[in-house]
Order: C-alpha cells, then structure tokens, then sequence
C-alpha cells in the first residue's frame, strides 16, 4: 500500500505534464479542397498559324484505364477549354464568410441651452403642422414634389419598360450553349489534339476494334461511337480513330455523267483542310493547382498534286471543251489517334478538276491536287482497279461539231511513280505512317494521254493509258 502512495502522484503528474505538452493544431477544411485541375493550353504551330483550324478535340486518357475526358478548345483561347461528350466535373464554389465588422457607436448630440432647444421644437412643430413657416412649406413641397414626379417617373418607367420588352422580344438572339470549364481529375494522364473539323464537318472521331467499325445493336447502342470509347473501358485506348466521312452519293462532278467506274467498291471522299494532330504522354495533374499543356501541333495530312499531259494528235480537227475530271484511288481515310497510323485496311477515292497549267499548240498540261492523309500505291503495276489507279476524263469535241461533246475516259496505273514518291513509308513497328513534307508532294506521270481524231486513246507500247468504255469497270490490264 505504501507503494501505491508513491506511484499514484508521479502517475498524476506525469498527465498533467503531457497535457501542457499539448500543441493547438487546426485541422484543414477539406471542404474547400479542389476535386479536380483547370486545364489551360498554349499550343506551338510549328510555322503553320496560317492553316490551323478554328476549333480541336481534346481528349484525356487517364492511364490504368479509370477514366477518360473529352472536351473542345479554340485555337484563338487556349485558356478556356470545356466539356465535350464527357460529363462534367462542376466544382462547387464555397462562399467566403466576411468577417464581422466591429458597429461603431453613433455619437450623442449634446442638448441645446436656452432659446436653440426652444427654436428647435418651435420649428419641429411648425414642420409637423400645416402652417406656412419656411421649413415646413420647404419640406411638404419638396416631399409631395419629389411623390409627384416620382409617382410620374413610374408611370415613365412602367411605359419604358413595356417598350424595352418588346424591342427585347424582337432583337432576341438565341442562346449560346452552356459551356462547363475542362477539368481533369487526378493522375496521369495521355492526352491527345486533333482538328474539330467545324469549317467542312467532314471528320468524327469512331471507336474501331482492329480498324472496323461493329454492328450497331438491336437496343441502339453504337460501339464504334465516341461516347462507347468514353464510356467502356473494356474498350482499348488504341481503338480510337479520326475518321474523313465518305459520301453519301457520287460528287456532282461526276454524279450525272455516263462514265466508266474503275472501282465501283470505293466510296469516294471529300478533300481535307489540313489536319493537326498531337499527342502528349505523361501529363501529369495536381488537384490544387491549374494544369498547363503546350501542345506541339504538326501536320497529319498532305497536298499531293498529280501532272499528266493531254495531246490532241496532229492533224486532227479535236479539240477539249472542259477541264478534265481526274480521280485516284486508294486514299486513306482514318488515322489511329493512340498510336499515329494510318489505317490501309479501309480505303476510298477522290475526285477532283484538273487545272490547265501551261497549252503549247495541240499538247495541255494539266495539274490536279488532293489532300489526303496518304496514298497507298496499286498492290501491281498491271492492275487497273484497286489502290493507286489515276482516271481521267475529257470531254471533247471536233471544231466542226462544237454542241456535240463526248467525253474520252482513260486510266493509268503510276505505280512507279507512286512508290518512288514515298508518300507513306512502313514504321519499325509494322505500321503505315504519312511522311509530311512542308511542300507538295508533285506525281509526274510521263506518258501523254494522246486523242485521236476518232475520239480513240493512243496506247504506244507497253502500259501506260487504258480507254474505257462507260459499260467497262472492274477491269485487269
């Protein structure tokens, strides 16, 4: 028990001394902690300012596959990119608290002696009654003055009001879509740019599995739609593509005209602005503070303009009425936004007016331009159908018979030259990419296309220009 006496205070002061050891600690408002990081952009062309685009595509992939972000950005205000497809993160904004003000105590006038108290009582009951003192006129006049004119000033309003409303109702603009700040959430983060093609709307961005789009099933969903690649992560971060939607009908080039079809299986593109593309790695976001990217933008697509010659053979009364219609197969129309190919597996046609460049005599040379994110070359030299084929079509007539026109449709296969351009080159990894170059990528084709005065192609040894009839197509030299 004697023991007991000893430990008892040394464990009593031992507490006491731990509790005056004790450090006040504030604990951090969680409340007030930021959820998500503002994305801000500035963006490096590359000495192609000229060419960009209005508006891009933005999309974030979280790596780990827990999330992924789509959302726009224009060009001209990288500070204010927003949601796209992508739900939005809206952070709620916590209301300062202002501080109190300390009320500071309205000062006392002191009485009046004498006569000033008795004047001014005289002169508060003179106000209070209807006599006609100075103060109390001035203060009723002023008073049913200031009722009337406001009383007027109402009336006034009420009427400019009335008319402000219906000049309102007839200058009502409609209202711009709401747009919700880009915000990402924590991690790290692949993030990719891509044209948003506003000024042709001929480009969307599709979920492909291996380069081909699914069928759509019977409730409605659209795996091969942008908001599936958003949504399911069982989907591959590597399968999504930027795709040149094909036509849904022949160009009007072409449309109404009795023309032989080389490659009826190839729907046809429209040309493409010049595309950007980049893609970042390794972006990483913190929560408590903005995320600035520099996006280095470079060229995806190329201009690759194609120069043949048209001869009138000598002697002959033929002569070419309109700038020839020019088509090429074997154009690329998707690229892989993950890993920057391009798809060959899908290709398509072109057609466009070829421009008269230079005419000496009987001999026009002419010159066509496509843009395109790349050419894939005919498979064999004596193909006449398929990839990498170059159609011409001239309408002509003899001088004679100016109202009897008929077009002289031919193909060539410029498989040489095609290759030899290198207008896409195979990757260490297998894949098929575009080699840009800053200037056009020019196809020379050597052989004239030669017409005779029977409206008949002059093919001279070797390969060179096929005629066609308009009921020939799928045809093999």
């Amino acid at each position: 028990m004697k023991q007991w006496k000893y430990i008892l205070p040394i464990c009593l002061l031992l507490m006491l001394g731990a509790l005056a050891g004790c450090v006040h600690v504030e604990l951090a408002d969680l409340s007030k902690r930021a959820n998500s990081s503002l994305l801000r952009i500035t963006f490096n062309w590359n000495g192609y300012e000229e060419d960009k685009p209005e508006r891009l595509h933005l999309i974030g992939v979280r790596n780990m596959r827990t999330w992924r972000v789509h959302g726009f950005v224009d060009t001209e205000d990288g500070d204010h990119p927003w949601f796209g497809y992508s739900e939005p993160i809206i952070e709620e904004e916590v209301p300062e608290v202002p501080e109190e003000e300390e009320e500071t105590p309205e000062e006392e006038v002191p009485p009046t002696e004498g006569g000033e108290e008795g004047s001014t009582e005289g002169e508060a009951e003179e106000s209070t009654g209807n006599g006609g003192a100075k103060s109390g006129s001035t203060e009723e006049g002023g008073s049913e003055g200031e009722s009337g004119s406001t009383e007027g000033e109402g009336e006034s309003s009420e009427g400019e009001e009335g008319d402000s409303t219906e000049n309102e109702e007839e200058t009502e603009e409609p209202e711009e879509e709401e747009r919700f700040p880009l915000r990402l959430k924590g991690g790290e983060y692949n993030m990719l740019a891509v044209n948003y093609g506003m000024q042709t709307n001929n480009m969307v961005l599709k979920c492909l599995k291996d380069g081909k789009e699914v069928e759509v099933s019977e409730n409605g969903d659209d795996p091969n739609s942008l908001n599936n690649y958003l949504n399911d992560f069982d989907r591959k971060a590597n399968e999504l593509y930027l795709c040149v939607k094909p036509l849904t009908e022949k160009p009007e080039i072409v449309h109404d005209k009795d023309l032989p079809d080389f490659n009826p299986r190839y729907e046809y593109l429209a040309d493409v602005p010049r595309i950007f593309y980049t893609l970042q790695m390794g972006v990483n976001v913190v929560t408590t503070e903005d995320t600035h990217v520099k996006l280095d933008m470079k060229p995806i697509s190329q201009e690759v303009k194609v120069q043949f010659t048209v001869e009138v053979e000598s002697g002959s009364n033929i002569v070419i009425t309109e700038d020839p219609i020019v088509e090429l197969s074997g154009i690329c129309g998707r690229f892989n936004l993950m890993e920057a190919y391009v798809d060959t597996t899908t290709l398509y046609r072109s057609a466009v007016i070829a421009k008269l460049q230079n005419q000496s005599g009987n001999r026009y040379e002419y010159e066509a331009s496509f843009h395109t994110l790349g050419v894939v070359p005919s498979y064999d030299e004596n193909y006449l159908n398929g990839p990498g084929i170059f159609q011409v079509a001239v309408k002509v007539a003899k001088e004679t018979q100016l109202y009897n026109e008929q077009f002289v449709y031919a193909g060539i296969n410029p498989h040489t030259e095609l290759t030899e351009s290198r207008i896409i080159e195979e990757g260490p990894d297998g894949k098929i990419r575009l080699r840009f170059t800053n200037e056009p990528i020019v196809i020379v084709v050597e052989k004239a296309l030669t017409i005779t005065n029977d409206y008949l192609i002059k093919t001279g040894e070797g390969l060179g220009w096929e005629q066609q009839k308009p009921t020939d197509v799928d045809i093999d030299i």
